[in-house]
């Protein structure tokens, strides 16, 4: 008799380490290539010119990853020369890379990406930068892992709300951001996107956190071209 067919285990989400997460609050987006980075900025990768912020000061700025999958995917495959990369251009604090939980995606799919996530921010963490957990998740079923790895109060936490936009994935967030606050309790939260979407994510914020609300890298660069 055949022995049952086993499912494959899933890899053990990394904790990060709770001594070495980020502070930093960004005061607003940086615009992207042929801007100047300035202190305060909230970098977003891959939107820089060719070169870029090399040779610019990046301390008190912070970098996050709020763009489509396939434009940090060489972040994936190589993770140590990039993270070397990250550092050597001094940013204050790091966002986790926002691997996309897709709610018509298998839940293992899922949790892969958030493996993806917090394996990466403990690579930053362990090459000495500090790090702001980026809270994502899809469905009410993937809560049992997305927030994992992720220690309990931290003083900052980041997410997106670009994404959401039709009433489905409206509720989605609303939901899933009342469980991420209630799991993780951050201090404060920044939210990308927030900006645009404030007449609709403000109303339901859940209680606790501080929050702040930063525009896309888009809509920062459009209002610089019509100043």
């Amino acid at each position: 008799m055949p022995l049952p067919l086993q499912r494959p285990t899933a890899p053990p989400i990394p904790a990060l380490d709770p001594g070495k997460l980020g502070r930093t609050l960004p005061t607003h987006t940086h615009p992207g290539f042929g801007y100047p980075l300035t202190a305060g900025a909230l970098g977003v990768w891959s939107t820089f010119g060719a070169g870029e912020p090399r040779g610019r000061v990046a301390a008190g700025s912070v970098l996050c990853f709020y763009v489509d999958d396939e434009r940090f995917n060489d972040l994936a495959r190589d993770p140590q020369g990039k993270t070397a990369e990250i550092k050597r251009q001094g940013w204050e604090s790091v966002v986790e890379p926002d691997f996309s939980v897709w709610a018509d995606d298998p839940l293992p799919a899922q949790q892969a990406a958030i493996v993806r996530t917090r394996t990466l921010g403990r690579l930053f963490q362990g090459a000495g930068l500090k790090v702001i957990p980026s809270l994502n998740w899809s469905t009410a079923e993937s809560y049992s892992f997305a927030f994992q790895g992720i220690p309990k109060n931290p003083p900052m936490a980041a997410c997106e709300c670009q994404t959401a936009a039709h009433p489905e994935s409206r509720a989605r967030f609303k939901a899933g951001l009342a469980a991420a606050v209630h799991v993780v309790a951050p201090q404060r939260m920044f939210i990308y996107g927030g900006e645009e979407h404030e007449d609709w994510v403000r109303p339901i914020l859940p209680y606790g956190p501080k929050y702040y609300f930063l525009p896309t890298w888009h809509n920062a660069r459009r209002a610089m071209e019509e100043s």
